[in-house]
């Protein structure tokens, strides 16, 4: 009976370090699938030279929202940006997955996240460019919804909701290599709503008390094993 008192307490303090990192969080994770309207890949950036149209893509924004120039005029919206144009940190970076290829958007250039609850809106934005003697880089991903996600602040996670919508967000990618003389990257696509998801990334100290929790309780359910079969 202790034993069993002693994993409740172990799975008990798991569930409060749980229940900790579903609290109003800096960094999130917004999360939409769905399929490619219409595109192409010029260069295979996506692994295969040609038309991307009915593609499944996954596209994730990372956003901290304790970065960046944050303007919080709530109940009407709440936004955070950043990026090399504004003068602030990047506080939104992006990745773009199709046809197992994913492709990274820093947002080093302009970046931001908004919402907008009373009607419902919430839309991502991130851009990289770079331009010098022997590279052109023009990259940027915005996403957005303007149907189904009422988000109360950034900060607030959004279960798993199917988007009403057609239209989602739209994907650019472009490199060209002076020294070569040649386009080097080239993608774009228009992206048909699917899901969206927005979950909150946990504290560092957060995930390392769960795993210490877990293994805990691992060890203890591998000690009762190994007794009773002594």
């Amino acid at each position: 009976m202790n034993s069993i008192i002693r994993l409740a307490a172990v799975a008990a303090g798991v569930s409060l370090v749980a229940g900790a990192s579903a609290a109003p969080a800096a960094v999130l994770v917004a999360t939409w699938t769905g399929i490619v309207a219409s595109g192409h890949d010029d260069t295979g950036v996506f692994g295969a030279i040609g038309n991307l149209a009915g593609d499944a893509y996954v596209v994730r924004f990372t956003y901290d929202t304790s970065i960046g120039y944050r303007d919080n005029s709530l109940p009407a919206y709440d936004l955070v940006f950043g990026g090399s144009d504004y003068g602030y940190a990047p506080p939104v970076s992006a990745t773009v997955t199709i046809n197992g290829q994913t492709v990274s958007i820093n947002g080093g250039f302009e970046s931001d996240a908004i919402t907008k609850p009373t009607l419902p809106k919430v839309d991502f934005f991130s851009k990289y460019t770079h331009n010098d003697a022997n590279i052109d880089i023009q990259t940027n991903i915005e996403m957005y919804d303007q149907a189904d996600v009422h988000q109360a602040t950034l900060e607030t996670p959004v279960a798993l909701t199917t988007l009403s919508g057609a239209q989602a967000g739209n994907f650019n990618w472009f490199v060209y290599d002076y020294n070569l003389g040649l386009k080097t990257g080239q993608a774009a696509a228009t992206l048909n709503g699917g899901t969206l998801q927005i979950s909150a990334v946990p504290e560092p100290a957060a995930w390392a008390l769960m795993v210490t929790g877990l293994g805990l309780m691992g060890g203890r359910l591998r000690r009762r094993r190994f007794a009773a079969f002594g």
